[in-house]
């Protein structure tokens, strides 16, 4: 073997190690900002869900005419073993009855004027004092995996 063979393989060796660090770094960057940009899609999302469902409660509570709630109830949209996962995890609490569930999903954001919400489950709607919650959740910069839009704002 030559010496100057060697000197050549080292610095050939040495640049490829460089290069695969800087594409590592730049991939690990790039999925941090993916997972800031998705945290902040899903809770501004959720925040104009707020504010349509907010002003649909309004005008139902007003009994204006034709005012109702959009959405399935909660008991007829989802199963038993769905339902009781959500009272496990403590995202809803059907034990009371002034609690008005529901559940939105795809079709009932275009109704609303919200087709750019991508969602992959459904958001459920407490009407009586406005919580949105995430059916798939989503986690935060600690690990943490939000479903309620008030988690999602204290978090903050």
């Amino acid at each position: 073997m030559k010496k100057g063979y060697f000197k050549t393989y080292i610095k050939t060796l040495f640049f490829i190690v460089v290069i695969i660090a800087v594409i590592v770094t730049a991939i690990y960057f790039l999925k941090d900002e993916y997972d800031d940009e998705h945290f902040e899609t899903i809770k501004t999302d959720m925040l104009l869900l707020e504010g349509k469902t907010k002003v649909m409660s309004e005008t139902v509570k007003m009994k204006q005419k034709g005012a109702s709630y959009m959405g399935k109830k909660l008991k007829d949209a989802l199963s038993e073993e769905q339902i009781k996962t959500l009272q496990d995890n403590k995202l809803i609490d059907t034990s009371k009855k002034e609690h008005n569930y529901y559940v939105l999903e795809k079709a009932d954001l275009e109704t609303l004027g919200l087709e750019v919400i991508d969602i992959k489950g459904y958001y459920i709607v407490e009407y009586t004092n406005n919580e949105i919650i995430y059916s798939e959740g989503i986690e935060n910069k600690t690990g943490d995996r939000l479903y309620q839009l008030s988690e999602i704002k204290k978090a903050e």
